[in-house]
């Protein structure tokens, strides 16, 4: 087996292996479709149901080569109503999974709940319902930090300043 590197590879091959493609989600099922896409129409309906709404359309937006060594970033986007929600996972090189959320381009605070996976249709829903309610969730994960969590990890979340503690 043949290791590679990131840096041994150009420019031009870093960026076709980080490119993405963007899928629309149907609001029927269809044979054969990715779990993902299975996944996201979940959230939109129960999103419909948090805010109140009653029009959805989704995508998703995943690597067109999901490879190890290269960081990869997959994106599930809604338009619930007017609202323009963005759930993204980040994996980074040698590092592990996060999750933030973003309602009309600004940040909102995000963790898993015990139980929860940080990227399930329950941990999205409940963050998108706080936010909607004014509601806060507990805190940085980091020993006295008060600020609000804007990644979720497995097992909880943490603010901008203290996500480093996680994510070695």
């Amino acid at each position: 087996m043949i290791a590679i590197k990131t840096q041994d590879l150009t420019p031009g091959a870093r960026a076709a292996l980080a490119s993405t493609e963007m899928l629309p989600v149907p609001a029927e099922y269809q044979l054969g479709e990715p779990g993902f896409t299975t996944g996201t129409r979940e959230t939109a309906l129960r999103l419909l149901t948090v805010t109140g709404e009653t029009t959805w359309t989704a995508a998703t937006v995943s690597p067109m080569y999901p490879v190890s060594y290269v960081d990869h970033r997959c994106h599930e986007i809604y338009v619930i109503g007017g609202l323009r929600i963005t759930v993204e996972a980040f994996r980074p090189v040698g590092r592990v999974d996060r999750w933030s959320i973003e309602v009309d381009g600004q940040p909102i605070a995000h963790r898993a709940m015990v139980g929860r996976l940080p990227h399930g249709t329950d941990a999205i829903a409940e963050s998108i319902w706080r936010h909607l309610n004014n509601l806060r969730h507990e805190p940085c994960d980091a020993l006295t930090c008060p600020a609000q969590p804007t990644s979720a990890v497995f097992g909880g979340g943490y603010c901008a300043d203290h996500l480093h503690l996680y994510v070695h």
